[in-house]
């Protein structure tokens, strides 16, 4: 009996081995007993009973196991996604033994890791996102990475890095640059963790929804840190209502997305001198302000002590500490001086100290700094601060071969020359192979050099490495570039004159180097003529901003912007915004062609390119979201365009600016705006403009509840598209779209609202009709903000939709015949007093409007396809639900349809197809 139970005890596989010599078992066990019966034992019979008993309950409990698994089988859990090797771009080498402080600041950031891996917080929610807030040189940077070596990557005893628990699935680190622009971050953080590093712009969404869906798909399950370094760079500076703001709306929602939650289990970390004023402080976002949190008097002379500075007094350290003001990058500046050039003692400083240096304007809060760097203009050696001088007018870290076509011209052919483009930014249409009218220009060794003695290569190396020393300069062992702080940068860029030189020596200065910088980037950095790619355009961008810094204005954007980063503005042009999409980085380009932002460009640009610049800003900014700061150059634009008497560009200004005023919810200018569109387009005689405009015009009244001013327009715009091309006799795209918007806008208020009719009686007067129609009169604005219904929304997108190209063109389609739609459309205005009911005839009507304008998309649709007409798709898949779903939706006679009625499926076909389509 022990010997069959004992075995079956030991068999683990499969699990009914075991119930069979349990069974076995509880046989013998069962024979025992009745053997001891016969026998009158009854020891023999207790000990077998309990033992045969403990078997059957034994048996039963492992029965009930196998039996609850096999019929309820528990689901496999999906595996977790593998994690990402971290990436670290821009990052900082940490400090490690040598960082000082900060303790509470690692507790706070370690909290918060651990709320995000527990899901648990001391308060309501885990803290998702921490601000380190503070202004330049107070280790933002070096905190974030200290904590991120602190946490992940030191050896905790006998624990290497890689088996440290709670470590992130993905790291991500995202240094900041003037000039790099959002695009290039949304790139790469798409990019990464998705894990495809091949991706480029055009291959991700343009739109900031979409990029956020895109990225919260890559991400997946895996727990991630991101952090924004320097992220000021993209922030609203002005000290105005919008100090702080994010400018692109792609880091805005991403912020408030991951705030909030939506994009996974993970912490962002943000450093900027700015505060993060697009999301609220609450439990989920936490700010670490290093201006308050100051070291204290040990941590300041430990400091010292490991940034070389092995003598000091406690009088000594008391003056430092005032001179410093315990800001850290002046103490470590100065520690640095004292160890290199006064034995590491701080007996002695003030030879170095002088109580006269220049503090940029607005910065007096960092007098302490410009002071302490102001040690550095009596120190350095003149190769020094030309090269630091020099370092100092890019925008992002330096190879020094650049610096050898600036300052050491003899040793060019030593060097590996110029800019080592990215495999895919290095593609594209080169000057050099004959494939272009345009080539890249051609600057001979004087002409790239900057004024002054050369020196040689040896020197500027010589000169890196006790910068590097300095620690003025960092090096980046990955791709040997140099980099330094953006207030240092800001210190050396200064040019440093004397009084007798005065200001206009200064301005000379400053243009003679960014002209040797222009021409570098558009020969040496970027010999390609039209690059590939984003990081192809970089070098470009640069290009514009230091050429418009240089007062070229005008060769920067017809060279530059227009044949290079556009690739002109004809068929096939507008690469950067067309094809990749790149609207942040355009607007930073457009940007420095204005002496006031959106509002005073450059004298240096001709009318011309004036007001062809006003156009062009306004159209990247009404595609970034930035509504109402498109509208000063729009009208700007207009006015130039009158003032040339350009008719047709000034009836497509007009035209935009009269769009942009109806999604504003401006109508009345909107519909001003549209008539001037119309007059100048009659003055150009161009019919397509004549034809285009009027619906333009039609669709702003339409919005105003003038309907059968707008039907008139309409129907002459048709008119004039048979007349022009017989074969196409129908508006199509967006402007058939409008037109079908306005056949089904009585139907669509049926649908809406099944009690109210639509007769010929008088329509309200004045403001009373236009605000019942429109929405309300906001009287501090002076603006009329309209209704957010589907229509409306729908006629917003595709007003954006159309300011994207800056020239119309009619297109082309198919013949079609034309019904008599007015006759299918019921007279009447929306704000007509009505009675309640609704009649048979009426009725009728909206079904035959609702008939007709499925007629219209359905022509049109097998055209737009044939011809991959995307938009044309999207719009009449869209008209073709819509008019089904009214049409469906309007009440029988005097009852409204019944509550749960059944939708034709054609319907969610139409809507699926428009709404992947205008993605």
């Amino acid at each position: 009996f022990l010997g069959v139970a004992t075995l079956g005890a030991t068999i683990s596989e499969p699990w009914w081995g075991r119930l069979l010599f349990f069974a076995l078992s509880m046989a013998i066990g069962v024979f025992a007993i009745f053997r001891a019966a016969k026998e009158k034992n009854r020891l023999t019979i207790g000990l077998s009973a309990i033992a045969t008993a403990l078997i059957a309950i034994l048996s039963i409990w492992q029965l009930s196991g196998p039996v609850s698994s096999f019929f309820t089988p528990t689901p496999e859990t999906e595996p977790r996604p593998l994690p990402l090797p971290p990436h670290l771009h821009g990052a900082p080498d940490p400090l490690k033994d040598r960082f000082v402080g900060r303790a509470r600041e690692f507790l706070e950031l370690d909290a918060a890791w651990e709320g995000i891996v527990s899901g648990k917080s001391s308060t309501q929610s885990p803290t998702r996102t921490v601000g380190i807030i503070a202004w330049g040189g107070f280790g933002k940077s070096t905190l974030a990475r200290q904590w991120l070596w602190r946490r992940f990557e030191k050896s905790h005893k006998d624990t290497p890095p890689d088996k440290i628990q709670n470590r992130p699935d993905a790291l991500l680190w995202r240094a900041f640059q003037a000039g790099e622009g959002a695009d290039a971050f949304a790139l790469a953080a798409i990019s990464y963790f998705s894990d495809r590093p091949g991706l480029e712009l055009d291959d991700i969404p343009n739109g900031s929804g979409q990029r956020i869906a895109a990225l919260r798909a890559a991400i997946g399950e895996r727990r991630y840190i991101l952090v924004l370094d320097g992220l000021e760079v993209e922030q609203d500076a002005t000290r105005r209502e919008g100090f702080g703001r994010l400018e692109s709306a792609f880091l805005r929602d991403l912020l408030r997305a991951h705030t909030a939650g939506r994009l996974g289990q993970g912490l962002l970390v943000v450093t900027s001198r700015l505060p993060l004023t697009d999301i609220e402080s609450n439990d989920a976002y936490d700010t670490i302000d290093l201006e308050r949190r100051a070291l204290n008097d040990d941590e300041v002379r430990l400091l010292l002590k490991l940034e070389g500075v092995r003598e000091i007094t406690e009088s000594e350290l008391a003056e430092l500490i005032e001179i410093s003001g315990r800001h850290p990058l002046a103490l470590k500046t100065l520690a640095n001086i004292l160890a290199k050039h006064n034995g590491g003692r701080a007996a002695g400083w003030r030879k170095f100290d002088s109580d006269v240096f220049d503090i940029p304007p607005g910065q007096e809060k960092q007098r302490h700094l410009w002071r302490v760097l102001g040690w550095t203009d009596r120190l350095l050696q003149e190769t020094e601060r030309r090269v630091m001088s020099t370092l100092a007018h890019f925008r992002e870290p330096v190879h020094p071969d650049w610096l050898y076509h600036l300052l050491a011209p003899g040793d060019i052919l030593s060097s590996r020359q110029g800019y080592v483009i990215p495999a895919k930014a290095g593609t594209g249409s080169s000057a050099r192979d004959g494939k272009n009218n345009g080539r890249v220009p051609s600057y001979s060794p004087e002409e790239l050099a900057l004024p002054g003695e050369p020196i040689t290569g040896r020197e500027i190396r010589d000169a890196l490495d006790a910068l590097v020393g300095l620690q003025l300069l960092r090096r980046d062992q990955n791709n040997d570039r140099y980099a330094m702080h953006g207030l240092v940068r800001e210190h050396f860029r200064r040019s440093k004159v004397s009084a007798r030189d005065g200001k206009n020596k200064a301005s000379e200065d400053q243009t003679q180097i960014h002209t040797r910088l222009y021409r570098l980037y558009t020969s040496i950095i970027q010999p390609v003529w039209r690059p590939d790619g984003l990081d192809g355009l970089r070098p470009l961008y640069e290009a514009v901003y230091h050429g418009t810094k240089a007062g070229l204005h005008a060769e920067a954007r017809t060279d530059v912007y227009r044949d290079r980063i556009l690739r002109g503005t004809g068929s096939g042009g507008f690469y950067s915004s067309g094809k990749l999409g790149a609207f942040d980085a355009e607007i930073e380009a457009v940007t420095h062609f204005f002496d006031e932002p959106w509002k005073t460009l450059s004298p240096n640009l001709s009318p011309a390119d004036q007001a062809w610049l006003l156009s062009e800003a306004a159209v990247r900014l009404r595609a970034l979201g930035q509504l109402r700061e498109a509208l000063a150059p729009m009208r700007a634009g207009v006015d130039m365009a009158v003032e040339q008497e350009n008719w047709s560009e000034a009836a497509i200004r007009a035209s935009n600016l009269s769009e942009l005023e109806l999604t504003l919810g401006n109508v009345t200018a909107a519909v001003e705006d549209g008539a001037r569109s119309v007059t100048f387009a009659d003055r150009s005689g161009a019919w397509d403009m004549r034809m285009i405009m009027r619906t333009t015009h039609a669709n702003a009244l339409h919005q105003a509840g003038q309907r059968e001013h707008a039907m008139a327009l309409f129907i002459e715009a048709e008119k004039m598209q048979a007349e022009n091309q017989p074969q196409y006799p129908r508006l199509y795209s967006l402007w058939g779209f409008r037109y079908a918007d306005l056949l089904l806008a009585e139907a669509a208020r049926a649908a809406r609202h099944p009690n109210a009719t639509y007769s010929d009686r008088a329509p309200l007067r004045g403001a009373d009709n236009q605000n019942r129609r429109t929405g309300r009169v906001d009287k501090a604005e002076g603006r009329i903000h309209r209704e957010k219904d589907h229509r409306e929304a729908v006629d917003a997108r595709g007003t954006r939709l159309s300011t994207l190209p800056s020239t119309f063109q009619a297109g082309d389609s198919e013949a079609q015949a034309t019904p008599n739609d007015r006759s299918a459309f019921p007279r009447g205005n929306v704000g007509t007093r009505t009675p309640p009911h609704f009649d048979a005839g009426t009725r009728e009507k909206l079904i035959a409007a609702c008939d007709a304008v499925t007629e219209r998309a359905k022509e049109a649709l097998p055209i737009a396809k044939r011809n991959n007409w995307l938009l044309d798709i999207a719009l009449d898949n869209l008209t073709l639900a819509r008019a089904a779903l009214y049409k469906t939706l309007l009440p029988i006679e005097r009852k409204p349809r019944p509550q749960g009625a059944s939708l034709p499926p054609d319907i969610e076909t139409h809507l699926t197809a428009a709404v992947d389509g205008l993605r």
